[in-house]
């Protein structure tokens, strides 16, 4: 008797299910092997905006480049670059990839593009905050005023919270830790694609809040709004540490631009925003790493209007960028996977 196929009496899933399964194993194998691990276009688009700023800072006398932070940059990207260099001969050598040094290899990679890509955009968004576009702070606090939102109401409500002060204000200010944590803990635990996918929509969010930030440039909420009550309740900095260097890059004043001291100048959209909703979006896969997500945005969510002194509209302006980004992610995910189905059936048949 012919035995009987015990695949037969197995649940079958979807072709679309399928399709996905079969995308992820792809994607996760083809950043396994690739040394690019981020799309070719990013690295391309980090390239040209080096050029862009050396080019600026060339043509423009007064902005000149000063050596603090340079250094330990250096050598940690070259550290970095070592350390694939050495990974990928050993892969070489033994004609596979191992599970480990793969991991290894991708997390380095990524560090070495996010450190030069978003240390570009820093550059790049105080370079265009030269740009002579007028202030938007009367039109952003119109829109607020608008919607029926009353920034100093808010500001006086959070400063009756003295005891989630310090959680809220790190929240905020650790954005770039929580980030780099996030990737590299993706990485480790397997999920390539998400740490490359949460790499591309920062860098991508970045690149479209110093664009939009730099047409629309402002002070700050917290500027307009300040007074003595909120100056006790949350310190002369909050909202306002920026403002320094925003007002020497709108004057004639000679600039000298280091690499530790750039704050983010971009006021329209809210970055902070971008960065908080795209760290819930990269651990969705995950119950446990969801909720610690969720509780950590809502805390940098909280504070964006106070300590980056945004006003309501840029918030949504950032929850607007973050949908687009998401929904054209998800699109053009959905459209591989139906390629990749295509495929899979036409070989079948």
């Amino acid at each position: 008797m012919k035995p009987v196929d015990q695949h037969l009496f197995q649940p079958q899933q979807s072709w679309s299910a399928r399709a996905r399964s079969k995308w992820r194993r792809l994607y996760q194998a083809h950043h396994a092997s690739s040394i690019l691990i981020f799309a070719p276009w990013l690295w391309l688009v980090n390239i040209v905006q080096a050029i862009v700023i050396a080019v600026w800072i060339y043509l423009d006398g007064r902005i000149s480049i000063s050596t603090p932070g340079l250094p330990l940059l250096l050598a940690s990207l070259f550290s970095c670059v070592i350390a694939t260099a050495l990974i990928c001969r050993i892969e070489q050598r033994e004609g596979s990839i191992n599970v480990i040094l793969a991991r290894l290899r991708i997390g380095f990679i990524g560090v070495i593009f996010l450190t030069t890509a978003f240390t570009g955009i820093r550059f790049l968004n105080h370079l265009s905050m030269s740009l002579s576009f007028p202030l938007a702070d009367d039109t952003l606090d119109a829109l607020d005023r608008i919607l029926g939102l009353d920034w100093h109401a808010y500001a006086l409500w959070l400063g009756e919270y003295r005891e989630a002060q310090w959680w809220i204000m790190s929240a905020y200010y650790f954005t770039t830790r929580s980030a780099a944590i996030t990737f590299l803990l993706l990485v480790l635990i397997g999920r390539q694609d998400r740490a490359v996918e949460f790499g591309s929509l920062l860098f991508i969010g970045a690149a479209i809040a110093i664009t939009v930030g730099a047409l629309l440039p402002a002070e700050a909420a917290m500027v307009r709004n300040m007074d003595a009550t909120l100056v006790e309740l949350f310190g002369h900095e909050a909202g306002v540490y920026h403002m320094n260097q925003l007002t020497a890059l709108r004057s004639n004043v000679p600039i000298s631009m280091n690499f530790t001291e750039l704050a983010g100048l971009a006021t329209f959209p809210s970055y902070h925003t971008i960065a908080g909703l795209t760290l819930v979006y990269a651990w969705r896969h995950s119950l446990a790493g969801l909720m610690i997500a969720s509780v950590w945005a809502a805390a940098m969510l909280l504070a964006t209007p106070i300590y980056g002194g945004h006003y309501f509209i840029d918030v949504i302006a950032g929850f607007a960028v973050t949908a687009i980004l998401i929904t054209f992610n998800e699109l053009i995910k959905r459209r591989s996977s139906r390629r990749l189905a295509g495929t899979a059936d036409s070989s079948v048949s």
